[in-house]
């Protein structure tokens, strides 16, 4: 998809997701922004930016993405329910923040 539309935001956040899985963090990295530039009022790719951010170790910037997420409109119902954020779940500002809304 990205050959023929290199900025199709679904695209993006599943290329990032993958490679970010493969632990090829700068990549995932680099393409999640990539998303966010095309797409910097989705909630959905700010999600998608937190995961990535988190699976890199990077918790700050994990944080301030889902922080978006939630500005944006993201259910923090679907925050609460993502075992991905199982690392930060009981982080005080992880707390306030999903259940925010």
């Amino acid at each position: 998809e990205l050959a023929v539309n290199p900025v199709d935001t679904d695209a993006l956040i599943n290329r990032a997701s993958a490679l970010s899985k493969l632990g090829k963090d700068q990549q995932a990295i680099e393409t999640i922004t990539t998303a966010l530039a095309v797409a910097p009022n989705n909630p959905q790719v700010w999600v998608f930016s937190a995961l990535v951010y988190l699976r890199h170790g990077d918790i700050e910037n994990a944080r301030t993405s889902l922080e978006r997420a939630v500005e944006g409109g993201y259910p923090n119902i679907l925050i609460r329910a993502e075992p991905a954020f199982d690392p930060i779940r009981s982080r005080q500002w992880f707390v306030a923040l999903s259940g925010k809304g």
